[in-house]
């Protein structure tokens, strides 16, 4: 709780964050995952440099301790996600730190993906007809046309 109020309260630009410093000062007793493809971690394998990403990965598993530290692997169809997966499990073999299966979830109910593409609308000052707007890949809302209203 402390450090998502301190995301809010001190780091806030454009969204909530945090810096390595901060998190420094908290990690004693959290359990860590690598993030998804926008994390740090994803992010440095995608660009080829896989020397940084060993790292940070270092980096957080000296932080967290190796019983708290894991690899994220997700797999929601985007091919940067199989990229990222299979690098990691390399290198979570190389390095000693386990890889966990995860999934991006926004929601809790498929009935609820409506209402998530409402709120990520509202987030971006688009509406639900902007057909430029930010959207997720999967369980996307079909929006009827103001002229099939």
């Amino acid at each position: 709780m402390r450090l998502s109020s301190a995301g809010y309260m001190e780091g806030f630009h454009y969204k909530p964050r945090i810096d390595k410093e901060l998190l420094s000062a908290h990690a004693d007793g959290l359990l860590c995952l690598s993030a998804c493809l926008r994390g740090e971690l994803p992010q440095l394998v995608l660009n080829g440099d896989l020397e940084a990403a060993r790292n940070a990965a270092a980096w957080y598993r000296d932080l967290f301790g190796k019983e708290f530290y894991y690899f994220e692997a997700q797999d929601h169809g985007i091919p940067e996600e199989r990229t990222v997966a299979q690098r990691l499990i390399e290198l979570g073999k190389e390095m000693g730190i386990p890889v966990v299966a995860t999934n991006d979830c926004h929601y809790l109910r498929q009935q609820d993906a409506e209402a998530h593409e409402v709120l990520l609308c509202i987030q971006t000052g688009k509406t639900l007809q902007d057909q430029d707007r930010f959207r997720f890949a999967t369980d996307q809302v079909y929006v009827k046309s103001t002229e099939e209203m």
